[in-house]
């Protein structure tokens, strides 16, 4: 079977059970063109790497499609057209590491001589 009759598959199902399946949808067929309309059985690992993790995408967008991915390829293999699914595993969350920037002492005494904090009164 090819792929692109398993997405129109899968979004027909997801939309009878009463999801709107927009995103998904609009993922799942970006995924059909950079492919091709190829057979379900010669998509491969490597081929869901590239596009879940193209371009400068952030976490949750690489989450996304990942989901969407994974939930096709869960249909397909539910309805007996894989043996398995091609899916790669899913990386940990690459947290960027933060750096902190200390102050001299120098530096300090001049921001407190610049800016005198002087305790205002409530209000009320």
């Amino acid at each position: 079977m090819r792929f692109n009759d398993i997405v129109d598959d899968y979004i027909t199902q997801q939309r009878s059970l009463g999801k709107r399946y927009t995103s998904e949808a609009n993922t799942l067929n970006a995924f059909g063109r950079l492919i091709g309309n190829v057979p379900v059985r010669d998509i491969e690992p490597g081929m869901i790497s590239r596009f879940v993790d193209q371009g400068a995408t952030s976490y949750e967008t690489r989450n996304k499609k990942y989901r969407a991915l994974s939930g096709l390829f869960f249909f397909a293999v539910s309805r007996r057209l894989l043996k398995i699914s091609p899916m790669p595993r899913r990386r940990k969350r690459v947290y960027p590491t933060f750096v902190p920037y200390i102050y001299s002492e120098p530096s300090l005494n001049d921001f407190s001589r610049r800016f005198r904090w002087q305790r205002r009164e409530p209000a009320w």
